[in-house]
């Protein structure tokens, strides 16, 4: 968990992973960018709207919040992953045909893949919307199917290759 401090806002990462440096880095723009994107709102949020945080699940605000969300926290499509194993784990036909693509992946890139590339490969290859491959996605790693590879790992095995 890390925690930034803006002029208005704390925010809060809150991760089951090992925070990197570049995280810390991250979350600090984010925070600029949501307090720029967002000011009017803060500024009127304990006044005009008497503290009803609903203003940023509007349709409209809640588009450029998760915009500014996906654009900032790239971090995990950055970090190299592998894949793991499916044994006891309770997938559907769409996750596995997902995981079968990043097999394919992590086999070419020598044991590794980016998420971004399963992303853009998935949506290539199949009809699924990004949204929809983004959650799949995400469900994969929070079960282990696919595994975040340690940088300092990553780094000798790609200089090795």
């Amino acid at each position: 968990m890390i925690t930034r401090t803006g002029r208005m806002v704390w925010v809060t990462l809150i991760t089951n992973q090992k925070i990197i440096l570049i995280a810390r880095e991250i979350l600090s723009s984010f925070t600029q960018k949501f307090e720029i994107i967002f000011n009017q709102e803060l500024k009127d949020l304990y006044t005009v709207l008497k503290g009803n945080v609903s203003i940023f699940r509007q349709n409209s605000r809640l588009k450029d919040l998760k915009h500014l969300i996906n654009n900032e926290f790239y971090l995990q499509y950055t970090s190299p992953y592998k894949t793991g194993s499916l044994k006891g784990k309770n997938l559907t036909s769409i996750s596995k045909k997902i995981y079968q693509i990043a097999k394919s992946l992590s086999h070419k890139k020598k044991s590794f893949l980016l998420l971004k590339d399963l992303l853009s490969k998935t949506n290539s290859s199949t009809d699924f919307n990004n949204v929809d491959s983004s959650n799949i996605i995400y469900e994969l790693v929070q079960n282990n199917a696919l595994i975040p590879v340690p940088s300092d790992f990553s780094k000798k095995k790609l200089l090795i290759h």
